[in-house]
């Protein structure tokens, strides 16, 4: 008699092990099929696994439907563009790149400089804790003062149908201060970052902060239909675009 012995883990985390016997070598390959299948639905009986999606409404401004697909007990949030491409929807933003999150030590020459820096974890951690601050020993006027200068540009676009981006935000250090003032419909932080991204929604969480929307996407190809934007703030960015040129056009496509 041949044993075979199977372990199986369903999506509902549950461990089954169970043997299934052949009586002789000489039994087909079709009738072993079946008896495979018979095992596996004595065991699996009731454990259905049921699939779904549910597609949400067309969103404008990004281009995308949301939708949530449910296989089993598990929920994966998804954004869908018109072309059939999806972006994934972790807990802190959407990532509209679709590409890898790199480890720091794999940016090389300008990149390094330019992208590698930001997306160090460690300088993510510190970039409120005394980093940030030292910009005021360079001419900054300090993030009150500049939240000031921001919010009188604002001021003609202020109102509930309004839509702001906060571009390169980091932290989320000026999103915060836009959030907080109440004075805007909808409110985008977006980066390039995944550990800035990480690190401001732990801040909006830690205040308790709900009406934002993080992005994670390169500032040449913005996921913004054009002219959806009331106004754009990007603080101590510019000199991390490489190409600048590219980065203001698409800005400036965004822009009602």
């Amino acid at each position: 008699m041949k044993l075979l012995k199977l372990t199986i883990v369903c999506i509902f985390s549950i461990k089954y092990e169970f043997t299934v016997s052949f009586p002789n070598p000489s039994v087909t390959k079709f009738n072993e099929a079946e008896q495979l299948k018979q095992s596996l639905s004595k065991i699996l009986g009731e454990k259905k696994i049921s699939k779904e999606q549910i597609d949400f409404d067309y969103d404008n401004v990004l281009k995308v439907k949301n939708s949530l697909r449910i296989i089993g007990r598990s929920e994966i949030k998804s954004k869908t563009d018109i072309d059939g491409n999806r972006f994934s929807v972790t807990n802190s933003y959407t990532d509209f790149t679709n590409e890898p999150v790199k480890a720091p030590w794999e940016f090389q020459g300008r990149t390094l400089a330019m992208e590698g820096t930001f997306q160090n974890p460690i300088v993510s951690f510190i970039y409120e804790r005394g980093w940030r601050q030292s910009f005021n020993a360079r001419g900054f006027p300090g993030i009150e003062k500049e939240f000031l200068e921001v919010e009188d540009f604002f001021r003609p676009i202020a109102g509930s149908e309004s839509v702001v981006v906060d571009l390169s935000c980091g932290s989320g250090l000026m999103t915060r201060k836009l959030v907080k003032s109440g004075k805007y419909g909808r409110i985008f932080g977006v980066d390039l970052s995944p550990t800035m991204l990480n690190e401001a929604m732990n801040r909006f969480k830690s205040e308790n902060l709900e009406n934002v929307e993080l992005i994670r996407c390169n500032v040449n190809n913005l996921p913004i239909s054009d002219q959806s934007v009331s106004a754009v703030h990007a603080g101590a960015a510019l000199h991390c675009y490489d190409q600048i040129n590219r980065a203001l056009s698409e800005i400036r496509s965004t822009e009602s």
